[in-house]
């Protein structure tokens, strides 16, 4: 009876899992970031359908297999959308991970590749001249990638998704679930929790400071803790105020781990950056401390 049982059910898990398989992204993603891909997904996906009904009508080549060219462009621009946005969070998570947090880099990059793409078939079955089908690609793949990317990540979309999920004005980007880790004691999971912060929403800054402070302080990383930090000084949206504290947390976990000059060329941008304004004598004054082997 029990091995009938177990025959009777292996159907159900293995249809279970075909289903998770090819509606579950290959990455976890929180809920705002699910949100946000989906409207992404349901504004793309008819363009490239349509793009797909386009090539197929003039890659025909007869104009009795039009119906069958255009059935089929359209099922396989519209398969090529699906897969763009199925493999998108893995694509970035490998890209933060390899790149040290540049997942948000390379997911432009993908955004660039995958639209470029589409616009190269659909430019080139229109007779264009390679170079110009080429350079219609890399224009248009560019200008989707960083006029989205400016759209989607700088919060259009999430206040979209907030709105559409009843939230309207809670457009925070999710921390909480770090802060309960944290608290909790569960370092390396808040560690890996803020890795794929930091790659989900590379312009928050206080991803990147409490990502340097654990891993400097809870995992005796200092080396870890600098790298973390010079990357997301490079991408965080920071005030002057922000980016001042900022930078005297570099200097501290530069201290920490003993190599303090690391931090003197991120001082010096820092100074010629704000020239002649009180940003500038505190980088100064930091500099002198460094030379002085004072604390910062």
């Amino acid at each position: 009876m029990q091995l009938l049982v177990r025959s009777a059910r292996a159907p159900i898990s293995l249809v279970t899992r075909i289903v998770r398989l090819l509606t579950k992204p290959l990455w976890q993603e929180d809920a705002m970031a699910r949100r946000t891909r989906r409207i992404r997904q349901a504004l793309v996906t008819p363009v490239m359908t349509l793009a797909g009904i386009i090539w197929g009508a003039l890659a025909a080549p007869a104009p009795t297999e039009v119906l069958g060219w255009v059935a089929g462009g359209a099922l396989g621009f519209s398969l090529m959308g699906y897969l763009y946005f199925r493999l998108e969070p893995a694509i970035q998570h490998l890209g933060a991970h390899v790149f040290g947090g540049l997942g948000w880099t390379v997911g432009l990059i993908w955004d660039w590749i995958v639209i470029g793409g589409v616009v190269f078939l659909v430019t080139d079955v229109l007779g264009m001249p390679t170079f110009e089908a080429v350079t219609s690609a890399v224009l248009i793949g560019g200008t989707y990638a960083m006029g989205l990317a400016w759209f989607f990540d700088d919060g259009g979309s999430r206040a979209l998704s907030g709105f559409l999920a009843g939230s309207w004005g809670r457009r925070r980007v999710p921390f909480s679930h770090i802060e309960s880790k944290i608290a909790g004691g569960d370092v390396d999971g808040a560690i890996e929790a803020l890795q794929d912060h930091v790659m989900r929403h590379p312009r928050d800054a206080r991803g990147w400071i409490t990502l340097g402070r654990l891993l400097d302080k809870e995992r005796d990383d200092p080396d870890g803790a600098f790298a973390a930090l010079r990357d997301g000084l490079e991408v965080a949206r920071l005030t002057l105020e922000q980016k001042q504290r900022y930078l005297h947390e570099v200097v501290r976990v530069c201290r920490s781990c003993g190599a303090l000059d690391r931090a003197v060329p991120l001082l010096m941008s820092y100074r010629a950056e704000h020239e002649g304004t009180i940003q500038a004598d505190w980088a100064d004054a930091q500099l002198r401390r460094i030379g002085e082997g004072a604390e910062p």
